[in-house]
């Protein structure tokens, strides 16, 4: 006599009808703390175990997320007893007593889903995953004998190509679905939740509609609108003749480094960030070091609000330069700095490119915007101090430079404040 594994969930609308939806493409998208992964995980395990025999992909726009969230959460969710085995070689595969099977890639890389067969795949946080890895994604959904369905639960980034699946002009209303939520919905919040979020994202801000009503907005006010992932988003395939880094500190906000290297024609290519909250400052210097031996890295260009920092930088024989903003308009000429590499140049080309796993610099950039504009402060000179790290060490690098130009070794310097 077969057994019946009871699994008792506790949904709230939006997720109980993004969770029952047969379309061929379902959407969930919502703000931080709306329930999207914890959705998209139910829909895989409502799938696997209705089809006995299925087999699924899982994918986030990182290993790290996809280690630490998407998979977590799911696993959370499956009783462990339904798992027959798990393999990790060279991805996570889990196979269940049943007969279906679970895979779970990063979605990094496009080329790594050529082969594979599948009857429904769930892409986590899938406005940051690139459109080439979707679309390989979409020509995997060809197990025979089973429905096939593809869904996607994220928060949004902007009117890109999900958006544009989605809610676009010429979107296929016939096979697609989305539902929105918004952490407003979600009874299992602690009471705080939302009024933190407001007081960091605002109340009637843009990126308040984005980051708490998961709205995918097309923010007019962008800092760097020319920024477009299908042209800025590429592989540097030769040798940079010159690598540099841009440097900004955190300890609660992120750590970032960014890492470039400079062409023939001195295109900056950004080939590598690191993104770390909450370490120290020796956890920061160790990986400094390591991106030099990596990179060949011959100057990191820092915020010069800490002298101290840069110090110890220096120290640990970093060639660390600091980037001071003393002057009022000194934060807008950086800014103008960044702006005119990514305008196209004459031969079609453009001056600044972003490596696909430069995952939150690709994010700051399409999201980067001004505060809201008010009467007494004018638009263009307030960027939002939210999400902008990694646009502040990539302002460094630029600005970097421009202030030291043709300088590879260490020279003395001396502070000025004022």
């Amino acid at each position: 006599m077969a057994t019946t594994t009871e699994i008792r969930v506790k949904l709230f609308d939006p997720q109980d009808r993004f969770l029952l939806s047969t379309a061929s493409y379902v959407l969930y998208h919502g703000g931080r703390g709306a329930g999207k992964s914890h959705a998209g995980a139910l829909k895989a395990i409502r799938y696997v175990l209705e089809y006995p025999g299925s087999r699924g992909i899982v994918v986030n726009h990182t290993t790290q997320q996809l280690k630490e969230a998407t998979n977590a959460t799911l696993r959370r969710l499956l009783p462990h007893s339904l798992i027959r085995q798990s393999y990790r070689s060279p991805y996570l595969h889990d196979f269940l007593r049943n007969g279906s099977e679970i895979l779970y890639f990063s979605a990094e890389d496009p080329e790594m889903f050529r082969g594979f067969e599948a009857a429904w795949v769930w892409a986590d946080e899938a406005a940051q995953c690139r459109k080439e890895s979707i679309d390989h994604l979409d020509g995997c959904l060809r197990q025979p004998d089973y429905p096939h369905q593809m869904w996607f639960s994220t928060t949004p980034r902007g009117r890109n190509w999900l958006w544009e699946k989605f809610y676009g002009p010429e979107h296929d209303e016939a096979r697609t679905a989305a539902f929105r939520g918004s952490p407003r919905n979600n009874p299992f919040l602690p009471p705080d939740y939302v009024p933190r979020l407001e007081e960091s994202y605002g109340i009637d801000s843009r990126l308040a509609r984005q980051e708490i009503e998961g709205e995918f907005i097309g923010f007019e006010e962008l800092v760097y609108p020319d920024f477009d992932s299908r042209d800025h988003v590429q592989v540097f395939g030769g040798s940079p003749k010159r690598t540099i880094a841009g440097v900004d500190w955190g300890f609660r906000n992120p750590w970032v480094i960014v890492v470039g290297g400079l062409d023939a024609d001195e295109r900056l290519w950004l080939m590598e960030e690191y993104y770390e909250r909450q370490v120290t400052l020796d956890v920061v210097i160790k990986a400094a070091l390591d991106l030099k031996l990596r990179y060949g890295i011959d100057a990191f260009f820092c915020d010069g609000s800490s002298p101290a920092n840069v110090a110890a930088f220096r120290r640990a024989g970093l060639n660390a330069w600091p980037i001071t903003l003393n002057r009022p308009d000194a934060k807008q000429a950086m800014i103008q700095r960044v702006a005119m590499r990514l305008l196209q140049q004459r031969d079609g080309t453009h001056g600044l490119y972003v490596h696909p796993r430069c995952k939150h610099t690709i994010g700051q950039f399409l999201t980067y915007h001004h505060a809201d504009a008010r009467p007494e402060r004018p638009v263009a000179q307030m960027p939002l101090k939210v999400d902008d790290d990694c646009m502040d060490a990539v302002g460094h690098l630029v600005e970097g430079l421009e202030r030291y130009r043709g300088v590879l070794k260490p020279i003395p310097f001396s502070w000025v404040s004022g």
